[in-house]
């Protein structure tokens, strides 16, 4: 067993001795993505502290090959820049100016915006924005999402979770899920501090195994994204969380409807006809949904003056019943990160009753807590990247196979799909700095391939 010091220095080492190998033998233009990839092996809980901020190890190895790349391509750092580049600068400038209001020190709300939402960011934009980064970087990231999986379902059928095993305990910074789940499934955690939080990382990871098979000019290769693909689904599937797995669906689902006109003709109706009964049996549907995982305790919680059954489900639907019209009391600004950077959130408009204060004092919604945040002004910027990741894969289909070969339009959506499901989970979920560097990872990578696009037709020699 090790010290959380020595195990973050260790992976940090690892990571940055692994992308040093890939530069000399690939191309030094490859050694962001690869460091980055790597660095997402280790576990969360693997931080050390500076100035007050927690730095993990995704964070060090960021900054490091970040500096690194800035020298060698200093003339393509601001410009050109891309829509998501705007959104996430204007989230990033939001939060200063919302923190500010609420009298935070100027040098402390600058250095953490943009170290929680730039820093990942950047690392995907500047990894991705070289011809063939797809490609080439793919393998790398569905390796290390092989990686957690394994180790996932190791979890899952023994309860042993192999960082904790080897290197160090996880803290007790987030209540982690005890006991069996269908009385026979431990919930697998591996690098994160949740379940949920494990399956939202796969969930963004999963498109690396299509891309693998999308660019694959070997049989083994292409062998290599289907094996990939498959393994991470069981990943997912160990963490036993419906959420991830409900995403993935979605994910699926919007994926044969871009991709096939019939899936379009087949899958629309049937959605249409869900939805009506979806609103028509809801609270069939969430009692069918409780049912599903066991034995839930049920207490009386008390929401808008009524008392209401609660249950872990059910606690999804109070979040918007509770905090969704605290987040219109917040108004543009919002409550600020000092307000709400612990549950319950020191927010108007809770419950009365302790109790029940106590019981709903998660905010398990990633936009309603960044609503809550930084107001109605950050909830449109939070949510307008999810819109423009979409679309901006979306429109890079046309592209795709000019421009990204090997890849084809498949890699393209295939990341959109992702995008999509992630969404939809995060209705279930916080945010939550175990998984959101990596989705800022991934926006900063659909920017980083828009760039390398407009490169290869502004020089296609």
């Amino acid at each position: 067993m090790f010290s959380v010091e020595t195990s973050y220095l260790f992976f940090v080492i690892l990571s940055l001795v692994v992308a040093a190998i890939a530069a000399w033998k690939t191309g030094r233009q490859w050694a962001l993505g690869v460091g980055v990839a790597v660095s997402m092996s280790a576990a969360s809980w693997f931080e050390i502290e500076i100035a007050g901020f927690p730095v993990d190890v995704l964070s060090t190895v960021s900054i490091v090959l970040l500096v690194v790349a800035s020298a060698m391509y200093w003339r393509r750092l601001l410009w050109p820049i891309t829509v998501m580049d705007v959104l996430i600068t204007a989230l990033a400038v939001w939060h200063g100016v919302v923190d500010l209001q609420y009298g935070d020190p100027v040098a402390m709300t600058a250095a953490r915006a943009y170290a929680e939402w730039w820093l990942a960011y950047a690392a995907g934009r500047y990894a991705f924005m070289h011809r063939s980064s797809l490609s080439v970087l793919a393998p790398w990231f569905a390796g290390v999402a092989v990686v957690l999986s394994i180790a996932a379902m190791i979890e899952c059928w023994t309860g042993i979770n192999l960082w904790e095993a080897i290197f160090h305990v996880a803290d007790d910074r987030v209540n982690r899920p005890e006991g069996l789940r269908f009385d026979l499934f431990h919930r697998a955690i591996a690098t994160t501090r949740h379940p949920i939080f494990l399956g939202v990382i796969l969930m963004l990871l999963s498109p690396w195994a299509w891309v693998t098979w999308d660019s694959a000019l070997t049989r083994r290769r292409a062998w290599w994204g289907v094996i990939a693909f498959v393994l991470i689904l069981m990943g997912i599937a160990a963490t036993v969380s419906r959420g991830p797995v409900l995403g993935m669906a979605v994910a699926a689902v919007f994926f044969a409807c871009v991709q096939w006109r019939i899936a379009r003709i087949v899958l629309v109706p049937v959605i249409v006809i869900a939805i009506a009964l979806l609103v028509w049996r809801f609270d069939d549907v969430v009692t069918k949904l409780d049912e599903s995982v066991g034995v839930q305790s049920a207490t009386i919680v008390e929401v808008d003056e009524d008392a209401e059954i609660y249950t872990g489900t059910r606690n999804r639907i109070f979040v918007m019943k509770i905090y969704g019209p605290i987040v219109l009391k917040g108004g543009l600004l919002g409550f600020g990160t000092d307000n709400t950077d612990q549950f319950p959130p020191n927010v108007p408009g809770l419950p009365a009753d302790k109790r029940s204060r106590l019981r709903l004092r998660i905010v398990d919604n990633s936009f309603v807590l960044v609503g809550l945040r930084f107001g109605i002004v950050g909830l449109t910027i939070f949510t307008s990247l999810f819109v423009a990741a979409v679309v901006g894969c979306l429109r890079l289909r046309r592209a795709a196979s000019t421009y990204l070969i090997p890849c084809g339009p498949v890699s393209v959506t295939v990341l959109a799909s992702m995008f999509v499901g992630v969404a939809l989970e995060l209705l279930t979920v916080y945010c939550d700095y175990d998984f959101v560097p990596v989705l800022l990872m991934h926006f900063g990578v659909v920017s980083g391939v828009q760039l390398s696009i407009r490169e290869a037709i502004r020089n296609p020699a």
